[in-house]
């Protein structure tokens, strides 16, 4: 691969930039289940663990923000169109991958960290299992922006602003997420144009870029030697504030051939999220069974490198060896493919939210 650090100009710079961003959080996630999985299973503490706390102001906001960004296109779809992509095709691989990963797991039961047992299936409707949930969340917030459009953007930014200041916990995963980190999605759907002209601004600003990440590194820091890493209103200053820094870092770095991994985990950021489990697990067991890696941190790399390269191996493979249904969604669960019309369509979401 070429390592050359000038800009590559073979791909649109917007694309670049939103690319390298998704591939940063998406690697951010994989680093967190990677290194806690180390940290639990070794009993150590690691630099790396640090490196997670650091980024978890960051990592969630961006994910949603850049979710939001480009969610404007699909809202004013037709109903057909906005569900068979929004809706349909992250539900698809949410049953799918949540079967796999459960059945896996309880074929491998007591070689995990976490109990498992047969009722996770009939609660996969409602309660998404391991770390499959930020595909089941996501439709939710895009049918909140679908129904919210006739409803000014200040008004349901703000409400979702104190939803997420006052927060539930303890309610489950699905209604925990959706009060936290909504805000950010609309966020990233409204402060579309800011984003873009923030993006834009930071293609080739060293040394603003810089002194924005340095005020967001020193305020984050403190926040953390306070204590108040979850507390709402941190988060939710210190996810905007992070957010918007990683935008700029993106645009100012992810054009350059250097970070083409990155990117490229950034247009496969769906299949490394649902796959990164299986060779994660695998990793961490070979790497503490075996005893060669001692050190939390190495070890916690090489989970990591593992995680994210098995992932995209597992699509690669699954794609040449007729199992392409696994990261491709088939033909036969696409609603237009399926004799579903528009009209019909909208007739039954307009029923449904009557009832």
């Amino acid at each position: 691969m070429n390592v050359d650090t000038k800009p590559n100009q073979t791909s649109g710079t917007r694309a670049a930039w939103a690319d390298f961003a998704k591939g940063l959080t998406i690697i951010l996630v994989v680093m967190m289940h990677s290194t806690l999985g180390v940290e639990l299973a070794l009993g150590k503490s690691a630099f790396m663990g640090d490196v997670v706390t650091f980024a978890r102001s960051f990592r969630m906001p961006l994910f949603f923000a850049i979710s939001g960004l480009f969610a404007a296109a699909a809202l004013n779809r037709s109903w057909l169109k906005f569900a068979d992509v929004k809706l349909i095709h992250f539900a698809y691989f949410y049953v799918l991958w949540s079967i796999l990963q459960i059945g896996v797991r309880l074929a491998l039961a007591g070689h995990g960290q976490h109990d498992i047992s047969w009722h996770q299936f009939a609660l996969i409707p409602v309660s998404p299992f391991g770390t499959i949930w930020f595909i089941y969340i996501l439709p939710l917030f895009f049918l909140v922006a679908r129904f919210s459009r006739a409803v000014p953007p200040l008004l349901v930014f703000g409400a979702a602003a104190l939803m997420s200041v006052f927060q539930t916990h303890g309610s489950g995963i699905v209604v925990d997420s959706f009060t936290k980190y909504l805000v950010f999605f609309l966020g990233g759907l409204y402060a579309g144009p800011w984003i873009k002209a923030l993006a834009a601004w930071a293609h080739d600003k060293v040394l603003g870029v810089t002194g924005l990440c340095l005020a967001f590194a020193a305020a984050n820091l403190q926040v953390m030697a306070w204590g108040q890493v979850e507390h709402p209103a941190f988060a939710l200053a210190m996810g905007c504030f992070g957010a918007a820094t990683m935008v700029a870092l993106s645009s100012l770095v992810g054009h350059y051939r250097l970070f083409a991994p990155v990117r490229y985990c950034g247009q496969n950021s769906l299949a490394i999220y649902v796959a990164f489990t299986f060779p994660m697990v695998a990793a961490r067991i070979i790497g503490t069974k075996t005893g060669v890696i001692t050190d939390p941190d190495l070890l916690s790399a090489f989970v990591l490198a593992t995680a994210v390269a098995g992932a995209l191996a597992m699509a690669w493979t699954a794609r040449r060896v007729g199992l392409s249904f696994l990261f491709d969604r088939p033909a036969a669960f696409h609603l237009e493919r399926a004799g579903v019309s528009d009209e019909r369509l909208a007739k039954a979401t307009r029923q449904q939210a009557v009832n």
